[in-house]
């Protein structure tokens, strides 16, 4: 499964970390961006390199939303850890 992970490139790494060990099925392909106007740019185009694409916070994803159409559902990582847990095995539970 390939997700694409859309977070400020200050915390990519630790994110793409914590996925590849505890999800070794989850292929985290990098999205860092260090405005959210930086958004559309980075997705445009890329829609077909993963099957989801993971937002930190609501405000990154309804601001991407509205300039980039999409045809997969849109994830945001929750801000307390047990619910990204719990959001990643819902996730491979319905093989995303």
């Amino acid at each position: 499964m390939r997700i694409g992970i859309v977070v400020p490139a200050e915390i990519i790494d630790e994110i793409i970390t914590f996925l590849s060990g505890e999800f070794p099925e989850i292929e985290a392909v990098p999205f860092p961006y260090h405005s959210i106007v930086e958004i559309p740019d980075l997705l445009s185009g890329r829609q077909n390199s993963v099957e989801t694409f993971l937002f930190l916070g609501d405000t990154a994803r309804r601001y991407a939303e509205k300039a980039v159409p999409h045809v997969t559902e849109w994830l945001t990582i929750p801000r307390s850890s047990a619910s990204l847990l719990r959001l990643f095995y819902r996730a491979r539970d319905k093989g995303y």
